[in-house]
């Protein structure tokens, strides 16, 4: 808190502040205080990419079971079942700027504000298939 020279900065959001309670939840991903403008005319001194969002999580699932029908040579069936977002996790995004998922210290409304989630819930689909 105390190295970004804004003085919203040097109080916790509980308090009036700009400076979170707590990172890593919806409204504060992570801290916007550890962030100042460059002065201008200058590049700063700050990394490329110095935070990320939320990790992506997803774990897609299959089985399938074939059946061999013996009234018939070489006919068969085929039993599918396919799982997508198998633990239903939730993908969150910080839109930031147009969309775009960047991010800018000038935009102090959405700067580390996760307002949408991205993907689709769980998805189950059967599929059963006659090879002749």
């Amino acid at each position: 808190m105390a190295a970004n020279p804004n003085p919203g900065c040097q109080v916790l959001v509980s308090q009036g502040g700009l400076a979170p309670d707590q990172v890593h939840t919806l409204s504060h991903w992570f801290n916007p205080c550890a962030f100042a403008s460059a002065p201008a005319g200058e590049l700063g001194t700050g990394v490329r990419a110095p935070v990320y969002g939320p990790r992506f999580v997803n774990t897609d699932f299959s089985v399938i079971k074939d059946i061999p029908l013996t009234f018939r040579e070489g006919m068969g069936l085929q039993f599918r079942a396919e799982f997508f977002n198998l633990f239903n996790h939730p993908q969150y995004w910080m839109p930031g700027i147009s969309g775009t998922g960047e991010q800018d210290i000038g935009t102090t409304s959405s700067f580390g504000v996760i307002s949408s989630t991205v993907n689709n819930p769980r998805l189950v689909q059967f599929a059963l298939k006659l090879k002749f």
